[in-house]
């Protein structure tokens, strides 16, 4: 297979691969509004025999700069 054939087949193989995988991390829009993931840490008796849900994603968002005089 030349060079330039095996190229394109990785990159269309790729870029199959990242769709598929895309659109398996989709939630369900069908049913709203849109449930939140389980929580995925360990919830302890104290914060040392915790453990944090790292993925969650933030809904806030940040404040705007303020102008400095």
């Amino acid at each position: 297979m030349p060079l330039r054939a095996r190229h394109a087949a990785v990159a269309l193989a790729l870029a199959l691969g990242l769709a598929v995988s895309a659109k398996a991390a989709e939630p369900d829009r069908t049913i709203l509004p849109v449930s939140p993931p389980d929580f995925a840490g360990k919830i302890g008796e104290t914060y040392k025999d915790s453990t944090p849900d790292w993925n969650r994603r933030c809904r806030s968002r940040p404040r705007p700069a303020r102008p400095t005089s």
